[in-house]
């Protein structure tokens, strides 16, 4: 039985770890330790080696001495952390010939994940190792099942592979760059096609008006057809549009707008609801029902507005 906040050995084995250390023997030592936990191990034996080889691998845990030739564990360390490297959020532990408790406290406020003395006693290391790679699995579970909830809201086409063996942060960064693509691409097509829709509303309005003058009046089908692409138009721009300014835009009298206005709601062509900034103003809207009637009314006669224009280049 697993003892309470432990995680079986086989939750975490096969992760990668990069264990950056000069001196040979005790780099084959953790190694070696370390592979016994069923993880995968590569070694570099000073920093500047360890810093190409974790840019190439992408490991789950970085494990480094201090006091090395070249570039030390610290230089290290703060190019790991560096905020575009790509690496901040991989955990990094410390260990050391010559350290004392301030050092060890100095370097854990400083961000490492653990900071060991040699000599090390290695089943603490391994138990030590284990317990970040258990978190970091926990971490990663946690954020993939958020991003899911923002993915199943998107299309289809964001279909992930969620069984890789590991748990690096660049998968992370890939999928929520797929999902913020995703996000894009839709608003930037639903803002395209609401452009449209709003460009042909207003114009259709402005040949209404147009005849209007003409005619010099307001006819029950033009009033009626102004009605409604006016409150459609409100829609596409989403803001409300108020019975009361359906009553000064039309030029027609009040009694025969409202006329109009109860007719159409008698048709379930629009509906008609109380204001949610102040209950003493009403809202028209396209009913729902009638929404597809209108869009496919709009989108055919928008392609004949589009292949006339067409036909008169």
């Amino acid at each position: 039985m697993n003892k309470v906040g432990t995680e079986p050995l086989n939750q975490v084995s096969g992760r990668k770890v990069v264990v950056v250390e000069d001196e040979e023997i005790v780099r084959e030592v953790i190694c070696a330790s370390l592979e016994l936990d069923g993880h995968q191990v590569f070694e570099a034996e000073d920093g500047l080696a360890g810093l190409a080889l974790i840019k190439n691998e992408l490991p789950d845990l970085i494990l480094s001495d201090i006091d090395m030739p070249g570039m030390n564990g610290i230089d290290l360390f703060e190019a790991v952390r560096a905020p575009d490297s790509g690496l901040k959020l991989t955990p990094f532990v410390f260990l050391s010939g010559k350290l004392d408790g301030g050092d060890a406290i100095a370097h854990l406020n400083g961000g490492a994940d653990g900071c060991f003395s040699k000599p090390i006693s290695m089943s603490l290391l391994r138990a030590h190792i284990n317990s970040i790679l258990a978190a970091s699995a926990r971490n990663r579970e946690y954020t993939v099942e958020k991003l899911d909830r923002v993915a199943n809201a998107l299309p289809a086409d964001l279909a992930h592979n969620n069984g890789s063996n590991s748990f690096r942060i660049s998968s992370i960064d890939e999928y929520t760059a797929a999902i913020f693509r995703a996000v894009r691409e839709q608003c930037q097509s639903n803002n395209s096609d609401r452009i449209e829709a709003v460009t042909f509303s207003s114009f259709v309005l402005r040949e209404i008006e147009a005849v209007q003058e003409v005619m010099g009046e307001f006819r029950s089908e033009l009033l009626t057809l102004w009605l409604v692409f006016t409150v459609a138009k409100a829609e596409f721009e989403k803001r409300p549009c108020f019975v009361t300014d359906l009553y000064v835009g039309a030029d027609a009298a009040k009694t025969t707008v409202n006329s109009r206005i109860n007719a159409l709601l008698d048709r379930g062509v629009f509906h008609k609801s109380t204001y949610a900034g102040d209950a003493r103003r009403f809202c028209i809207t396209l009913n729902k029902e009638y929404e597809p009637i209108f869009s496919k009314f709009l989108d055919g006669s928008y392609a004949r507005f589009q292949a006339l224009g067409s036909q008169n280049q």
